[in-house]
């Protein structure tokens, strides 16, 4: 019955995403966004004043068995020499079901001084391969209409993004893909709508060994209603133990563990989020997060300053 169940929401989905213009969130979701902003912002590039390589896993939905997606990102960016240029590189994969999609982005950002802070501006250029195979709806697609076709094919896009941060302030807007692009077979359109992002942190008081830190995302998709997310942060034991909570506008409630290793220069994040909206909660489930970070020093005389977003 479950089985039948995610099979016929695949189709349901299907039907929509091919034969209506149906706009709504397409780019991959991400709860611990603020540790991973090269994926959202190409601006972010650099930003670490170091080599930051980040590696980051999300299973959507484990409460369904079969599969429902997951999410696999690895970054890595760096300033050059005289660290008004950023450089970076991420290939990210995205799975949900019968469809798939791998991108492969530079980042190339620009920055100057202004204030007690940088201001970046960034240029992000990729390829996105994205494929859609109807194989894996197994009976259930033939019986809706034995003609379909499986979509496979590759294209080109740009983005770009503004990015402004000091010690315990960002703030950052971007637009990664700003080419409509369509993805079509005989049968199928599905098309990409821009995606905006909004982002901002601040790390408040110090309380002993005892920080807090909150940060905001807003999210809007041409066509769709904007979502946001709230996040809360209490760094412990001088930044070494990062505790939080962050709340969805569509009635998630996010959990997030953060560790930087003593003595090294290693981050490892844990999130789960839980769905409390009572229409789609027999659907979504819930969803887990795994993150690391390793910055490498560029000048071995000089120490990596903390990193708070």
């Amino acid at each position: 019955m479950k089985k039948s169940l995610q099979y016929n929401f695949c189709v349901l989905v299907l039907v929509l995403c091919g034969y209506l213009p149906v706009s709504a969130q397409q780019d991959p979701l991400f709860t611990q966004y603020m540790f991973n902003g090269i994926a959202l912002n190409p601006a972010y590039a650099g930003s670490h004043e170091s080599v930051s390589i980040s590696a980051l896993y999300r299973n959507h939905w484990t409460g369904w068995n079969d599969g429902a997606g997951d999410t696999q990102t690895f970054s890595i960016h760096s300033p050059l020499n005289d660290n008004h240029v950023g450089l970076g590189l991420t290939v990210m994969r995205d799975k949900l079901w019968v469809t798939e999609r791998l991108d492969v982005l530079s980042n190339f950002a620009y920055r100057i001084h202004l204030g007690k802070g940088k201001l970046s501006f960034g240029l992000q250029l990729g390829a996105r391969k994205f494929s859609l195979d109807l194989s894996k709806l197994q009976d259930v697609a033939k019986d809706l209409d034995p003609l379909l076709s499986d979509v496979n094919s590759t294209v080109f896009n740009f983005g770009t993004g503004v990015y402004y941060y000091s010690n315990k302030f960002f703030i950052g807007f971007s637009v990664p893909q700003l080419v409509r692009n369509k993805f079509d077979s005989d049968d199928l359109s599905v098309k990409e709508d821009r995606h905006y992002f909004l982002s901002a942190g601040y790390v408040l008081g110090n309380w002993g060994s005892v920080k807090f830190k909150p940060s905001v995302l807003i999210k809007a998709v041409e066509g769709a209603p904007i979502s946001y997310d709230i996040n809360a942060h209490f760094l412990f034991l001088n930044d070494i133990l990062w505790l939080g909570a962050s709340w969805r506008s569509y009635n998630s409630l996010n959990w997030m563990a953060e560790i930087i290793i003593p003595k090294t220069n290693l981050r490892a994040g844990f999130s789960f989020d839980h769905d409390f909206n009572n229409t789609t909660r027999g659907l979504h489930g819930s969803s887990v997060e795994i993150l690391l970070n390793y910055r490498f020093k560029l000048n071995k005389d000089v120490p990596l300053t903390p990193r708070y977003f």
